[in-house]
């Protein structure tokens, strides 16, 4: 099936999936092998502050998706190119809240092996899902889309 007759972006990874996956792993690395991590008040605040960060990123990236009448799901056809709210600064910030969710929660955690995992799921989102998404995408909008990331970072 060619780009253009998809009915939607033919992604191989699922960015929840590969980011709690990689998560659970690296908190299961972190008990077994302990490494020097942020403790008391700043353990709390880098953390805390990380975690929140990518939640409201995140949850105003859905938001935003739920005001174009498009649905965030890429198993479903996108009806609508979403360039307001957060997606004026990044095209991807659903991606970007998880990974600062992540290392924060590693960092609540104290699980610094975890932070060490993080490249994996970044680069499994990067190639299986943004690449496959942005050829989607582009077929499906054509100039309209091209214009958007000439104007648009793709992480931040």
């Amino acid at each position: 099936m060619s780009a253009d007759t998809l009915s939607h972006a033919p992604v191989r990874v699922v960015p929840p999936v590969a980011f709690v996956t990689a998560f659970c792993a690296g908190i299961a690395l972190s008990w077994a092998w302990r490494l020097p991590a942020p403790e008391g008040a700043a353990r709390w605040a880098l953390g805390g502050v990380l975690f929140a960060l990518g939640f409201v990123i995140g949850t105003g990236a859905i938001a935003t998706f739920g005001r174009a009448r498009t649905s965030p799901n890429p198993f479903v056809a996108t009806t609508a190119l979403v360039e307001g709210g957060p997606y004026r600064y990044s095209r991807n910030p659903m991606y970007v809240g998880m990974t600062l969710m992540y290392a924060g929660g590693a960092v609540l955690m104290r699980a610094t092996a975890a932070l060490l995992v993080l490249p994996l799921p970044v680069l499994a989102v990067h190639f299986g899902t943004i690449l496959p998404e942005e050829r989607y995408l582009a077929t499906t909008f054509g100039v309209v889309y091209a214009d958007y990331c000439a104007r648009v970072r793709r992480w931040i």
